[in-house]
């Protein structure tokens, strides 16, 4: 038995969390090298931030850098929040970095994270790592399809281990 003053601070503490802070999932890694299948990709687990810093972020979501495509902005291991904001998918900046699917039309999306310039006239998007080692290459998408069946999530955080 817990006694009833410890058990109402319990309460209080867990009111406080539940009002200020915000679980948010990390998925497995993805890739930004090699491409990512999104059917292999699990919830790990869970990281807490604080409602305020999330505030204006639809359906936020963490996952781990893999590959080196991105280096040195991203490298193995850095944990990126993503935002899936409609409004902010829609119209890509190419100085931004997105996590990408690469085969909307297929069951086993291809992801990946990547700079992209997107060109409404041509329906096709370019993706560009910042590792000049790795090659830019362009995508015609499905008429069919719409950018957000491409366009997945802007990264908005990146947290890297010392």
């Amino acid at each position: 038995m817990i006694p009833q003053t410890q058990a109402q601070e319990m309460l209080k503490q867990a009111l406080n969390f539940k009002e200020n802070y915000q679980l948010v999932e990390e998925i497995e890694p993805i890739a930004c090298g090699n491409l990512s299948v999104i059917s292999q990709q699990h919830i790990m687990g869970y990281k807490v931030f604080e409602k305020s810093y999330l505030r204006g972020l639809v359906k936020p979501f963490l996952t781990r850098a893999s590959g080196d495509s991105m280096f040195p902005t991203l490298t193995e291991g850095d944990l990126i929040l993503f935002n899936r904001d409609p409004e902010k998918l829609q119209k890509p900046d190419p100085n931004k970095i997105y996590l990408v699917n690469l085969t909307p039309e297929s069951e086993e999306s291809n992801l990946t994270i990547k700079r992209i310039h997107f060109s409404r006239e041509e329906w096709a998007f370019t993706i560009m790592p910042d590792n000049r080692m790795f090659p830019i290459e362009q995508y015609r998408m499905s008429r069919k399809k719409s950018i957000l069946d491409y366009i997945l999530g802007i990264a908005f955080w990146v947290g890297k281990e010392l």
